[in-house]
Parts: structure tokens; C-alpha cells; sequence
């Protein structure tokens, strides 16, 4: 790492000595607030989430009493209330970073290879992380009913817009608070503890373990291509292009051979065997779909894990222009009020989710 400020070589003397401690202190500092404002907006930005959602539970039920039907409007377009909720609680978690300085990562080239190659990394990645999720729910979860949010929110959506509210819209609103808007802001004290952090913020975000293992680990992805290429419109087709294959997808295709399952429930074999051609014909091409993602989403899986094993060697994380030694940064990035709030509150929240 250079020295920025030329502490180095053969001039060090008491004077520059006492200028080289002010300095670590100054930037020792800078680090705690700066990571610890990151730390704040998001928990600022939970916060305006779970007030504009239970206000908007307040306005339905107003509204239903009297008769005009607004849950039944409401749970129609479940998945678009939600984005524009998500997109306003992320405004006001901008808010809170607007005066904060800013350090984008350098902008590099980059080709088809930065695009693919970590996408398929997120999908060994997710797999290990659902793994951990439902490890946690099973072990954990006072009832076996706790799933993955997700699921239940997307079971019953039509495609279109399943696909725009998830597929595109919260790409695009997630990636524009947790990549441009911290790292930006943690960037320049190093890569390593602003992936860390923003990866941690960002799966504790979605507040249920259904969904915090393997959104932070994808996020530690999203996180490094962006320090890497500083292009946020890449991380954001990253996330959109992992959403579309490993949630939209599956959410649709699966309908198919949950309809075979219900319609097979409760009969006997040979009530089973007389309906099972039929229905299998008349799902055929649903059911196509539903394999056809299990092969695509193997194949990126086994992909992602040779492309980890062949490339880890050359993952590259700057250091960032600081004279703060490893340990001390780690102590500023994780000790701080910002942080370590943030982390209690969405972590209790994330456990009380097993019991709602």
C-alpha cells in the first residue's frame, strides 16, 4: 500500500512521528462514523419500513370496514405495495447518508466473463445458505409452519408482476442503498470491511433467517463486483439475472406440480394410477419448465463452484488509502453504536420472525 501522506523512508522523526499518530487517530475516527452512519441509515431504513407497513395495515383495515374492499385490492397487487414501500423506506435511509462523504470504487472495464462467472458463484452460495436458513427454522422455530417469506409472498401472484417487483424492481432498490449508497461511503477505508458490513446489513434486511444466510452471501458477490467494476447497472443485472433464475422461476414453475400433488392427495393407488396420465398431459408443458430449471439451476451450481475454486486466487481487495492497521479497522468498522445497533435490532427482530 503507499504511504499517502509520505511517512516512509528515511525521514521519520519525532516530529512526522506525532504527525503520522494524529493522523491514524483522525482516520480511526472517520472509520467509527462512517460506519457507524452506515449502520444508522439502516436501521433507519427498517424502522420507516415497519411503520409505513403497519400504517398501510391501519389504512386497509379503515378502508375494509367500511365496506370498500381494500385488503382484497391490496393482496391483487401484494408484490407491487411492497416495492414502492421498500423504494420510500430506502429514500429515507438515504436521507440519512446524503451528507456523508462519498468515495465511489474506481470504474474498470469489464466483459461478459465479470458477469457470468459470479453469477454463477450466488447459486452454490444460495444453496448452502437456504441450507443454513431452514437448519436454523427447524432447530429453532417454535412451529414447523415458519418458511421462507418469500414463498408465501409470491404463491398466488400473477407472472408479470412477479417478474417486474421482483425480477427488476428490487434489483434496482436494493442495490442502489446497499452497494452504491454504503460502499460508496465505506469504500475508501478498505474492501474487505465494506463488502463485510454491507453483505451483513444486507441480509439482516430482510429480518428472517429463511432469507439472511444466503442474502448475505450473495451480497458479499454483488459487494466485491462492485468494488471491483464500480459499476452499479452490473450488480444490478447480477441480482436481477440470480432473482429471475432462482425465485421467479421456480415460483412459477412450480405451480404445475404442486396442482398434480393436490389434485393426487388422499386417493388411493389405483385412483392414482387412472388420473395421473391425465394430469401429467395436461401440465406436460409447466412440467418441462419445472425440470428444466432444476437442470439449469444445477448446472450453474456446479459451475459456480469450479469458477470459485479456479479463481479464488485472484480475488483482489483493496486496502484502501489508510494508515490503520488490519485490527483497528475491523474494531472500527464492527465497534460502533451505528453497527452494533443495527445488527442487535434487525438480529432480534430476524429471531422474533420464528414466532409470529
Amino acid at each position: 500500500m503507499q504511504d499517502p501522506i509520505g511517512f516512509g523512508g528515511g525521514f521519520f522523526n519525532d516530529e512526522n512521528a506525532a504527525e503520522k499518530t494524529a493522523l491514524v487517530e483522525r482516520q480511526k475516527l472517520g472509520m467509527t462514523k462512517t460506519f457507524s452512519r452506515c449502520g444508522w441509515a439502516t436501521l433507519g431504513l427498517s424502522a420507516f419500513l415497519s411503520l409505513a407497513g403497519a400504517l398501510l395495515s391501519l389504512i386497509l383495515a379503515v378502508l375494509d370496514s367500511k365496506g370498500i374492499g381494500a385488503f382484497a385490492f391490496f393482496n391483487k397487487y401484494l408484490l407491487v405495495f411492497n416495492e414502492v414501500v421498500i423504494a420510500c423506506s430506502v429514500g429515507f435511509g438515504a436521507l440519512l447518508l446524503l451528507d456523508a462523504d462519498a468515495d465511489k470504487p474506481k470504474r474498470e472495464k469489464f466483459g461478459a466473463k465479470s458477469f457470468f462467472a459470479p453469477l454463477t458463484v450466488c447459486f452454490p452460495i444460495a444453496y448452502i445458505g437456504n441450507f443454513l436458513g431452514n437448519a436454523v427454522i427447524n432447530f429453532w422455530g417454535p412451529s414447523s409452519g415458519v418458511t421462507d417469506p418469500l414463498d408465501e409472498m409470491l404463491a398466488g401472484v400473477d407472472p408479470l408482476q412477479m417478474v417486474l417487483c421482483v425480477g427488476i424492481a428490487a434489483p434496482i432498490i436494493e442495490e442502489l442503498f446497499f452497494r452504491k449508497l454504503l460502499i460508496d461511503r465505506m469504500h475508501k477505508y478498505g474492501d474487505t470491511a465494506a463488502i463485510v458490513i454491507s453483505a451483513l446489513l444486507f441480509g439482516l434486511f430482510h429480518q428472517n433467517f429463511g432469507q439472511f444466510f444466503y442474502a448475505a452471501g450473495i451480497g458479499l458477490v454483488l459487494g466485491y463486483m462492485y468494488c471491483r467494476t464500480g459499476s452499479l447497472w452490473l450488480t444490478v443485472a447480477l441480482h436481477t439475472a440470480f432473482n429471475l433464475i432462482s425465485g421467479v422461476w421456480p415460483a412459477l414453475a412450480s405451480r404445475a406440480v404442486y396442482d398434480v400433488l393436490f389434485a393426487l392427495d388422499n386417493l388411493g393407488d389405483r385412483e392414482v394410477e387412472a388420473m395421473l396420465p391425465g394430469l401429467l398431459q395436461e401440465h406436460a408443458t409447466a412440467l418441462v419448465f419445472f425440470f428444466l430449471y432444476l437442470l439449469v439451476s444445477l448446472g450453474f451450481t456446479i459451475a459456480g463452484v469450479v469458477v470459485f475454486v479456479k479463481t479464488r486466487k485472484s480475488i483482489r481487495l483493496d486496502k484502501g488509502q489508510t494508515l490503520l492497521m488490519p485490527s483497528e479497522k475491523r474494531k472500527a468498522a464492527f465497534v460502533n453504536a451505528g453497527v452494533i445497533t443495527a445488527v442487535a435490532v434487525l438480529l432480534v427482530n430476524t429471531v422474533a420472525a420464528l414466532y409470529a
